[in-house]
């Protein structure tokens, strides 16, 4: 049983150390996909929905993977990535929205609008350019997002728990093992009959 007890707590220090470590690598790697305008594994690349505007489809902190592709490779009805704003400042900041339909201006397409809308009551439909277009939305991965937007006095609070838990836990098996070395050890009758 003791070293079962050792085994387990062994496992317990090496996941809490682990723990930390692997959120930070994800964090990092996260981090790299998500606020890089032009960076893609793949040819997709993944970022964090800042708000509801697609309730109930996608959430806000949801992490949603977008397929980088041309305007003319969606159809109405599909959920596409766009940038809300021309500016180059504003190239890493997307906004999510439902394609309603597809316009050109003129007869040769020259230029192409798309008609969008959110999923949520409160949008409206919005007309933009197919510059705005940055890709097709294919997955998301539901609430993971929020670790992205934990601040560092959060991360080292996670630390001192993580730490403080290991070493309760150590502590509390190293105490036990101690009780169970004082416990007198019972004799049998037998011994002590054999022995007069």
């Amino acid at each position: 049983m003791r070293l079962k007890h050792k085994k387990l707590a062994l496992a317990f220090v090496i996941f809490m150390f682990l723990t930390p470590s692997a959120l930070r690598q994800s964090h990092a790697a996260l981090y790299a996909f998500t606020f890089e305008p032009n960076r893609s594994v793949l040819n997709y690349s993944f970022y964090v929905v800042a708000s509801d505007d697609m309730f109930p489809t996608l959430q806000s902190r949801d992490i949603v993977i977008m397929r980088l592709c041309g305007p003319e490779e969606v159809k109405e009805g599909d959920i596409i990535a766009i940038n809300p704003f021309l500016t180059e400042a504003s190239l890493s900041r997307k906004s999510t929205r439902r394609l309603v339909s597809v316009l050109s201006e003129s007869n040769d397409n020259s230029r192409v609008w798309l008609i969008v809308k959110g999923d949520s009551i409160l949008c409206n439909e919005e007309q933009i350019s197919a510059e705005q277009f940055r890709g097709k939305v294919t997955g998301k991965i539901p609430l993971v997002g929020s670790i992205l937007y934990i601040k560092p006095t959060t991360m080292l609070l996670m630390y001192l728990f993580c730490w403080s838990l290991a070493l309760f836990v150590v502590v509390q098996l190293l105490l036990r093992r101690r009780r169970d070395l004082r416990k007198p050890v019972p004799v049998a009758e037998t011994e002590i009959s054999q022995a007069e």
